[in-house]
């Protein structure tokens, strides 16, 4: 059976601000999160989706050499 957890406590949970939570989940980055009557639900262990810009081709990093 799966723990939810509101907002505020997936905050605690993750470190970070409340307000960082609800961008997280408006941004579809919480698997599993769901809104009921209002409020958003979000499934525990929370699983944090990485960011579209951040998961892009790995960057290497720059060995001195010109590119041309």
């Amino acid at each position: 059976m799966t723990d939810w957890v509101t907002t505020t406590e997936a905050a605690a949970l993750l470190g970070v601000n409340p307000s960082r939570v609800r961008q997280l989940l408006l941004a579809g980055r919480i698997v599993g999160a769901r809104k009921a009557a209002g409020t958003w639900l979000i499934p525990t262990p929370i699983q944090v989706r990485p960011s579209p810009v951040f998961a892009r081709v790995p960057r290497h990093a720059d060995d001195g050499s010109a590119h041309h």
